[in-house]
């Protein structure tokens, strides 16, 4: 969530259409969202009901979120920047990621290569 609040959204953001301007808010209201899903998740004991409902909640949130981005501000960021820039802002977020030491995520290096 850090990789897309500080890199990649800025750089969509500094000349988006005014959808993706409001897309962007959106989305930051996700991260928080989801935040606060994981911070109760992990005052709960994985058992029960209300464990359940909540994974659940998250999975399904998760999911259309990636859709979002997906369908709109990588379409939109594919339209603003230059293939350099998209190349340049993948190097730059793929540094941030290692030194954060999350490298071995399945979802980043599936978008990655698409």
């Amino acid at each position: 969530m850090r990789l897309e609040e500080e890199i990649f959204y800025p750089a969509v953001r500094g000349g988006p259409s005014p959808e993706a301007a409001a897309s962007l808010d959106s989305f930051l209201d996700g991260h928080l969202r989801t935040a606060s899903a994981l911070e109760e998740l992990s005052g709960m004991r994985a058992e029960g009901r209300a464990y359940g409902l909540l994974v659940e909640r998250l999975r399904l949130n998760l999911e259309r979120h990636f859709r979002e981005v997906e369908r709109g501000l990588f379409v939109e960021a594919r339209r603003r920047l230059s293939e350099r820039g998209l190349r340049d802002l993948g190097s730059l977020m793929a540094g941030r990621r290692a030194v954060a030491g999350c490298a071995s995520s399945l979802w980043w290096r599936r978008r990655a290569s698409a």
